[in-house]
């Protein structure tokens, strides 16, 4: 019997990108506004947007650019709004926009979310060590209990992409912070503290957050209202 040949397995080709159609395309666009805040699709740009309610001019692009950064908050609503500098998480945080139990990610959690208890330098903001979950100084320097730095690491706000050049030092790991860690701390019915929020601050007037001590004081000082609306940080919405 003579062999019988194989052929040789041919290989896949992937099909040509179909090109667009330029006229089709502007077709397609014409009445419809991407809001740069939210990315909802609407209408009329003149409008404030009816998902973050925030007008698109160039106050609030320039305020927002101002703090724009690669820190992110998970919101239920709004997964889309922007990031933002560590100093203005700070901020949230101070504020009570933000509670023990949001969950953000950035430069230093290697963009993995993670709880806002585990985060170096943010933890310390609700009287937390980020490492073992003991009670600390909101000002404190140093965990008395397991010994590790409280300050807010060099390279909080360095993006992903400056790692290939300058590579960053290996975060420590957290343990996972003992359940009666948050058993002090009264949240309002949502862990990330903004239900119902679209922006980040957007249900400032009604975050009802209050971050326990030990010794049952109130760890944060007076909220400031803010005075420039931004898709980062902006005003309460009054109820």
């Amino acid at each position: 019997m003579p062999p019988v040949s194989k052929s040789a397995p041919v290989p896949s080709i992937s099909p040509p990108v179909k090109l667009a159609d330029p006229g089709e395309v502007r077709s397609q666009l014409v009445g419809k506004h991407v809001c740069p805040f939210c990315g909802v699709l609407r209408a009329d740009p003149a409008q404030p947007c009816p998902r973050c309610t925030l007008d698109d001019n160039n106050a609030t692009r320039t305020a927002t650019k101002q703090r724009i950064g690669p820190w992110f908050v998970l919101q239920a609503r709004n997964p889309s709004a922007p990031g933002m500098k560590f100093a203005t998480l700070q901020s949230l945080a101070r504020r009570g926009h933000i509670s023990p139990r949001s969950v953000v990610r950035g430069p230093t959690t290697e963009q993995m979310w993670t709880f806002v208890a585990t985060v170096r330098g943010l933890s310390r903001e609700f009287g937390l060590c980020f490492h073992c979950g003991e009670g600390i100084e909101p000002a404190a320097i140093q965990c008395p209990h397991c010994g590790r730095s409280q300050d807010v690491p060099a390279d909080s706000d360095a993006l992903m992409e400056s790692a290939a050049v300058s590579p960053l030092p290996t975060p420590l790991t957290p343990p996972t912070p003992p359940l009666e860690l948050f058993s002090s701390m009264s949240v309002k019915a949502s862990d990330t503290g903004m239900d119902g929020g679209t922006s980040l601050d957007l249900q400032a007037d009604s975050a009802t957050f209050t971050p326990m001590s030990l010794e049952g004081k109130s760890t944060l000082p007076a909220r400031v209202p803010t005075n420039r609306p931004t898709a980062v940080q902006r005003a309460p919405v009054p109820v």
